[in-house]
């Protein structure tokens, strides 16, 4: 344990406290020092250990986590695994039994057609190779594969990767360990293109990195405007767009959804389309579509004719995906308009938001910065109801004065009463 209290932190460096605490543990477990099977101290003893806050540990260990070079058991604690290498990152999620849990982003299990699936295997037994490739698509496993798939072909060591901020780090993390990292302000129509034209003159970015509906945590939505303005930046600044959808199929407004990639007629955006969550619990699958002039560099990277894509290629030509996407659509809807009336009637004196139409969350900013936002969630803890931290998606996890909740896990009657507990919460610490 020692040897993890001496690693030093530059908190004057522009790499993240996170990203720091992570190489310190990659360079102990490499060198021999840490052994496979070794438990890590918890995430409160170490963060006091490093006079850190417990967020940085957190993403540290998620980070190591995303690599496979740790793992993790709830309950028992964090290991060190035997073979790093790559995995898919972790939300920042805790399952806490009983609690009304505000961070957990998936869609209950309860809610998928998980006979209907189990049939789509069956089926899948009598067919032999379903060759379900364009030349420009690409099967992969999930939008971490996709990431780094992109990155290791079009990035070198010394290249910038534009982001927007605040954003999930699990995914923006993986350009790390291929270039540097320069964030964006998000505004209620997208990334601020002001600022980042500001960057792109003094600058030379291969790759922007955007989700283009309800993004993560903001729940924001690029408008048109914006969407053909990036476009004419890309061809002006040459750079590619990596454009992640999710969401896009859970909105509420009814208005048509134009994916980046549907204006993109000059080849300058590569898309991940995410299926993962939405057709059956666990499953971790998305579609790569390449522009032709990179496609050569990015498409032999992976090479997908798996059970699963065969699999899941019938479930989508059967109608069973796309009727699951409206049965779900309808139950978020619920979801999210009654958190859109708890926040209105018990948050609205403490907190400010903007009604996202859609996805699964709500992006919070206190009134009141003097309160803390990670001591507020350490309380609400106490009271059983769990909140992500705006920390959680900075890139240098300073406790900023926001919070995302998730209406997607949670019946109405509970997120009635959990956001009116919240509100008393924050009324109490203003009065302290």
């Amino acid at each position: 344990m020692d040897l993890l209290y001496d690693i030093k932190l530059n908190k004057d460096s522009n790499t993240p406290l996170y990203h720091q605490l992570a190489e310190g543990i990659r360079v102990l477990i490499e060198d021999g020092r840490l052994s496979p099977g070794e438990k890590l101290p918890s995430i409160r003893k170490f963060a006091e250990h490093i006079s850190v806050n417990n967020i940085t540990v957190v993403n540290a260990y998620k980070h190591l986590e995303s690599r496979k070079i740790l793992y993790s058991h709830i309950g028992k604690g964090t290991f060190v695994s035997g073979k790093p290498k790559y995995h898919a990152l972790i939300d920042y999620d805790f399952d806490v039994k009983n609690a009304i849990n505000f961070a957990k982003s998936n869609i209950p299990d309860d809610f998928f057609p998980i006979k209907t699936f189990k049939d789509a295997f069956g089926k899948v037994l009598d067919k032999d190779g379903i060759n379900a490739n364009e030349n420009n698509v690409q099967i992969i496993a999930g939008i971490q594969q996709g990431i780094d798939m992109v990155a290791a072909a079009i990035l070198g060591p010394k290249d910038t990767v534009i982001v927007e901020s605040p954003a999930f780090l699990g995914s923006i993390g993986q350009f790390h360990s291929y270039g540097t990292i320069v964030p964006i302000d998000m505004q209620k129509d997208g990334m601020d293109l002001d600022k980042l034209e500001a960057v792109l003159k003094i600058s030379c970015p291969k790759l922007v990195y955007i989700t283009s509906y309800f993004q993560n945590p903001t729940c924001c939505s690029y408008s048109i405007e914006k969407k053909k303005r990036l476009l004419t930046l890309a061809c002006q600044y040459n750079f590619y767009i990596l454009e992640e959808d999710s969401l896009s199929e859970f909105s509420c407004h009814g208005k048509k959804i134009i994916p980046l990639k549907a204006l993109d007629n000059n080849s300058r955006v590569i898309l991940i389309k995410n299926y993962g969550g939405k057709a059956a619990p666990g499953l971790n699958i998305a579609a790569l579509v390449v522009p032709k002039s990179i496609r050569g560099l990015v498409m032999p990277l992976n090479s997908t004719d798996s059970f699963i894509t065969r699999v899941f290629e019938l479930f989508l030509l059967g109608g069973e995906y796309y009727n699951n996407i409206e049965s779900l659509r309808n139950m978020l809807k619920s979801r999210y308009e009654a958190a859109v009336q708890a926040a209105n009637t018990h948050l609205i004196p403490y907190a400010s938001y903007t009604p996202p139409l859609g996805g699964l969350n709500l992006w919070f900013r206190l009134k009141d910065e003097k309160i803390s936002v990670e001591t507020l969630s350490q309380r609400l803890i106490r009271e059983n109801i769990i909140i992500t931290p705006g920390a959680v998606y900075h890139m240098e996890n300073r406790d900023i004065p926001y919070f995302r909740l998730s209406f997607a896990g949670i019946c109405e009657a509970d997120i009635d009463y959990g956001i009116k507990k919240i509100s008393e919460c924050i009324k109490e610490m203003r009065n302290d």
